[in-house]
């Protein structure tokens, strides 16, 4: 039986008679702990993995405080993490909480929890955390930490590179290397083409500036992975996103025979509905499955406004084909060479599909939000192996004028199942690794207005 003490309480001139539980367990008081313990984590860990762990609260005597009330908030080294949410502490914890986490970062990471209102209750620990087996698949892409790659589905984030300077990723089409562009260090603006290994080993400088100055930016492969195209512009950017003025050029993959393909280009003849609008830069360029055509976006200007398009020429720079939809830039050819994604910002920053012959109509495949205001916007898009899927970056605020806040998305080919692949705020230009190799279809004739490589100014290879 429970026993029962009687109270008298005086109110005002009323007497009341209150019945207090002598068994009941006493209130939670926050000052009852000294220091927090995390415990029972294992020392490593396969990444993706969820394991569990527990947070005890102990007295400055070492024992469990059970009185302990406060509320407690988990951090991680590891920014891919999935923590525990913050919990407050109940008389029915008696000073112990058990949680789970799942680490998806490889390397060392801390566990934190800290007690929100008394910063000075802290427990930590830390869990060695290592990649899952490689993967065929792997989606490469820039942060602020360098050159990362991750799973498709969102594990085993790493850092490949660790150079902040390094960005715009590219892999060879068999995996086995990646190209991305480097800024030169204390230059600013002069910015080269290199190479390394998948594992971000090997690193090898391919680029050598052919005018002054010179900024090498966005590196493609071609498919058999003995050629480079690239861009260069005139060296007036601090990251190759704002360079307009470039032309894109080929390398081959060991440094030899660098030369000009397209050039910027003078008068607009094949424009007529834009008489006033001259060509300024060349961008971005992509191979077709094939190797026989290169894809790109072509930038032009009347002075005040700029247009921009995605152009397709030959792969020996022998002619240019504008495709019909405006404003769109950043291509990106299907695995079977059908269709070429790209980013559209006519009425919002969005990635849209169209046949890659010029054919038919644009198909929207994300629809971000209207522009302006942009509240986000869509665009590198980049495709799976199997060409079930593509892989984007999607921003708020603008991406030409930093700081923005960016992630990498996933969404079917047709426009189903968007999902969000990572959660730092700083991952851009994917770029998603080759499996096994697709068979490569015929080169697709062109549709649309031609420009002939005879009416493009400057040098010739």
């Amino acid at each position: 039986m429970t026993r029962r003490r009687r109270q008298w309480v005086v109110v005002g001139a009323m007497i009341l008679l209150a019945c207090t539980d002598t068994n009941a367990p006493p209130a939670a008081t926050k000052p009852a702990a000294a220091s927090l313990l995390v415990s029972g984590l294992p020392t490593s860990v396969t990444a993706g993995t969820v394991v569990s762990g527990t947070i005890i609260a102990t007295g400055a005597s070492g024992d469990t405080a059970i009185g302990y009330g406060g509320t407690v908030h988990f951090t991680s080294t590891d920014p891919a993490a999935q923590l525990p949410p913050d919990h407050t502490f109940v008389p029915a914890d008696r000073g112990s909480y058990a949680f789970t986490v799942t680490f998806k970062t490889a390397g060392a990471q801390m566990l934190t929890a800290i007690d929100l209102a008394e910063s000075f209750l802290s427990g930590r620990a830390t869990v060695t955390v290592t990649a899952r087996a490689s993967a065929p698949e792997r989606i490469a892409f820039q942060s602020s930490r360098g050159i990362e790659v991750i799973g498709a589905d969102g594990l085993g984030r790493a850092v490949l590179i660790v150079d902040s300077t390094a960005f715009e990723p590219a892999w060879s089409a068999d995996g086995a290397r990646l190209a991305f562009t480097r800024r030169v260090p204390d230059s600013g603006s002069t910015c080269e083409i290199y190479t390394a290994r998948a594992d971000g080993s090997d690193e090898r400088k391919i680029t050598t500036p052919l005018t002054q100055p010179w900024c090498a930016y966005s590196p493609a492969w071609s498919p058999d992975g003995t050629k480079i195209a690239f861009t260069a512009g005139e060296g007036q950017c601090v990251d190759g996103m704002y360079c307009w003025t470039g032309s894109i050029y080929v390398v081959n993959a060991d440094g030899s025979n660098e030369r000009q393909l397209f050039y910027r280009l003078g008068p607009l003849p094949h424009l007529t509905e834009y008489p006033n609008f001259r060509w300024i830069g060349l961008s971005f360029p992509k191979w077709s499955p094939d190797g026989g055509m290169i894809a790109f976006t072509c930038d032009a200007t009347n002075g005040g406004d700029d247009l921009w398009w995605v152009c397709i020429g030959a792969a020996d720079g022998s002619g240019a084909t504008r495709l019909p939809d405006l404003v769109a830039e950043s291509p990106a050819w299907s695995p079977d060479g059908s269709e070429i994604a790209s980013s559209s910002s006519v009425t919002s920053t969005s990635i849209i599909l169209r046949n890659a012959d010029g054919s038919g109509v644009a198909r929207t495949l994300t629809t971000p939000g209207p522009c302006p205001p942009c509240s986000f916007l869509d665009f590198d898009p980049a495709w799976s192996p199997d060409g079930t899927q593509l892989v984007f970056t999607r921003a708020t605020g603008d991406r030409f004028f930093p700081p923005f806040i960016s992630d990498l998305f996933i969404i079917n080919r047709d426009g189903t199942g968007l999902r969000r692949l990572t959660t730092t705020g700083d991952a851009s230009r994917p770029t998603w690794r080759s499996a096994t190799p697709l068979p490569l279809p015929r080169a697709r004739a062109l549709t649309g207005a031609r420009v002939p490589k005879d009416a493009l100014p400057g040098p010739r290879p």
